[in-house]
């Protein structure tokens, strides 16, 4: 699962950035933030890839036909961005399967029966993607301070639906009273808080705290 979650939060975290207009393609023309970038992959998320194989991963993806060059939320731009995603998804997941099935002896790869295999190019890839949006999303101006209050209203939707389970929709309201334990309960109640949306959190932020 974890090279699952790399895939989807590094692909689609990508994309929102683009489609949110905090990131913009051009930016990676500018050397100092492609080193930043670089930097920022070999520091936090792939310390055991060197700086080389982190700068031909970038260098990789920003020279495919695919990739977005750059976006004005025009239908054509949106379709694009849409493309990218498609093909980085599948690019990934197919050089894990082929790498995998190529190191293992197993003919059957269900279970256990075989070692994951994820290529280094593919974890360098993935690594200089959260690069990416560490950068310009998770330290753009004012994103701590929001940070901090999509936290505290996470925090106050828990705390008011533990104690005020009747608010859970049905299956986490079921779940929750059949809890065995306190830490069972608390698992209801992260569940349901986990399938909100944002403004659905908003809303049932306000039942809580006015």
């Amino acid at each position: 699962m974890d090279i699952a979650d790399d895939i989807a939060y590094s692909v689609h975290d990508i994309e929102d950035a683009i489609y949110g207009q905090h990131f913009s393609p051009l930016a990676l023309d500018s050397e100092p933030e492609f080193k930043e970038v670089i930097k920022l992959a070999a520091t936090e998320y792939a310390p055991e890839i060197n700086e080389d194989n982190l700068n031909k991963a970038l260098n990789s993806l920003i020279k495919q036909s695919w990739w977005v060059k750059s976006f004005t939320a025009t239908q054509v731009d949106m379709a694009a961005l849409k493309n990218m995603t498609s093909h980085l998804i599948g690019k990934f997941t197919e050089e894990i399967e082929q790498t995998t099935k190529a190191g293992n002896k197993a003919e059957n790869f269900t279970r256990y029966n075989a070692n994951l295999i994820v290529p280094l190019d593919t974890k360098a890839q993935i690594a200089v993607l959260k690069a990416v949006v560490n950068l310009f999303v998770m330290q753009r101006k004012g994103a701590a301070e929001n940070y901090a209050k999509e936290q505290d209203l996470i925090l106050n939707i828990v705390e008011g639906l533990q104690n005020s389970p009747q608010k859970l929709d049905p299956q986490f309201k079921h779940q929750f009273d059949n809890a065995g334990s306190s830490k069972e309960a608390k698992r209801a109640v992260i569940d349901q808080v986990a399938s909100l949306t944002d403004s659905s959190a908003r809303r049932l932020a306000q039942e809580f705290v006015g």
